[in-house]
């Protein structure tokens, strides 16, 4: 994302949604705007009858800080 190499649709989309909602409250950080979104695509995947492992469930958690501080470094 920071790199300008342009964003794959599940990562844009994400981004897209950070960024209309950091226009209404700029308060709220990145990283809580995407773990909100892995988890509700996590939740779309039980209702279409998908079975989240542990895995996914730690990636959806920690992706969005992963995401922000390798951001804040490659700014640097």
């Amino acid at each position: 994302m920071n790199a300008d190499a342009g964003l794959s649709p599940y990562d844009g989309s994400c981004k897209i949604a950070a960024d209309s909602v950091q226009k209404m409250n700029p308060r709220i950080p990145f990283f809580i705007i995407r773990i909100i979104c892995d988890a509700m695509v996590i939740v779309t995947g039980m209702l279409a009858g998908g079975h989240p492992t542990i895995g996914i469930i730690i990636i959806a958690a920690t992706l969005g800080p992963v995401i922000t501080l390798v951001g804040k470094a490659m700014k640097r």
